[in-house]
């Protein structure tokens, strides 16, 4: 991470990861890094944070199904989603949810969805049916374990985007050698 080019941008901006900084040494966390090399897949869902990471998204080799939200107020793709899938390279995979909102990726909706914020960001009839949207992220999420965990590709038409109950909802993207 490039932690001071962070500081010196959150100086001059509103970005709601800045307020991490304000907290006493995080960042010497930030410097030391969050890599686990345990960890043999990621999940990130609606990410954020492309003030931080940047060039340093080129880098992660850990293969990585991105989740973004076409409807994401909290954490929009034009800044966040789209930025954050451009630096990245290697065996990654994005999908990006049509009518999603921040909080579909969540159970919020079940939770505060009477709450105006998130009924504006993924929780009212402008947005994909919750149980649908389940139904997406988890078949998608499995898939992507099973194949690059275990090298089951019984399920990869829905990553390779051929099975239609996975793209008629959002757009399926991959990276060179997402799938190899």
């Amino acid at each position: 991470y490039d932690v001071d080019y962070a500081l010196s941008e959150c100086m001059t901006t509103t970005n709601a990861l800045c307020d991490l900084f304000d907290i006493e040494g995080s960042a010497e966390l930030f410097r030391a890094g969050f890599k686990d090399p345990r960890i043999d897949v990621a999940i990130p869902q609606t990410p954020g944070g492309y003030i931080v990471w940047q060039d340093g998204l080129a880098d992660i080799t850990t293969p990585s199904l991105v989740m973004t939200a076409a409807k994401d107020a909290t954490l929009p793709n034009a800044e966040e989603g789209d930025q954050i899938w451009e630096a990245m390279s290697g065996k990654h995979i994005r999908y990006d949810m049509t009518l999603g909102g921040h909080f579909t990726y969540s159970n919020m909706c079940t939770l505060l969805g009477g709450f105006e914020e998130v009924q504006n960001d993924g929780c009212s009839d402008q947005f994909i049916d919750p149980e649908v949207a389940y139904d997406i992220i988890n078949g998608l999420s499995m898939a992507f374990v099973r194949f690059h965990l275990w090298g089951d590709d019984t399920y990869v038409d829905r990553l390779n985007g051929t099975d239609p109950k996975y793209t008629a909802d959002g757009v399926l993207s991959l990276k060179a050698g997402a799938l190899d």
